[in-house]
């Protein structure tokens, strides 16, 4: 009787391990229609862009220019310097694994829809006027990615400014009365 009933409970485990796989699938092929991973390689290279590495190098040096210790633009080292913020916006941006940020959607349409639902929506997406639709959402959403690193750099410069004026004010206070 317990051998029957462990056949059982094992055929229903592999019936539910290939529900979920075809879920999963379903979910998968969802992920990838709505091509996350293209849209984290487009923000990708947005953020990696050098050209705003040497932007931001330029706004930390307008922001504080003594926190150079005397380089400036003008100096044969700032191009070592632009080297220095391009390493630190590549270290940056490739912080996020796009297997994650996809198993991530995969397992939250898997949890969150019914098998039915992701094939509804699957073939739904399939349609022209669909591709066409996420075909503009992702250049919307590489269009606000650029413009929120333009809004974060030009952030990042002012709140450097400010934290260097208070750093220095409060330098300048425990010079005149140390304590």
């Amino acid at each position: 009787m317990r051998l029957l009933f462990a056949i059982g409970l094992s055929s229903l485990c592999c019936v539910a391990a290939a529900a979920d796989t075809g879920k999963a699938g379903a979910a998968q092929r969802l992920v990838d229609m709505l091509q996350i991973e293209e849209m984290y390689r487009d923000t990708e290279s947005l953020c990696r862009n050098a050209q705003n590495s040497v932007a931001d190098a330029r706004a930390s040096f307008d922001a504080a220019p003594a926190s150079f210790e005397g380089i400036t633009p003008e100096s044969t080292y700032w191009g070592e310097v632009e080297a220095t913020f391009k390493a630190c916006r590549e270290d940056a941006c490739g912080a996020l694994d796009i297997g994650a940020v996809k198993n991530i959607y995969t397992q939250v349409f898997a949890n969150r829809l019914s098998e039915a639902e992701l094939e509804t929506t699957i073939a739904t997406m399939s349609t022209p006027g669909a591709r066409r639709t996420q075909a503009a959402s992702r250049e919307a959403a590489r269009l606000l990615m650029a413009y929120m690193l333009e809004r974060q750099q030009a952030d990042v410069a002012r709140a450097t400014a400010r934290f260097q004026r208070s750093l220095g004010d409060l330098k300048s206070r425990y010079k005149a009365t140390p304590r």
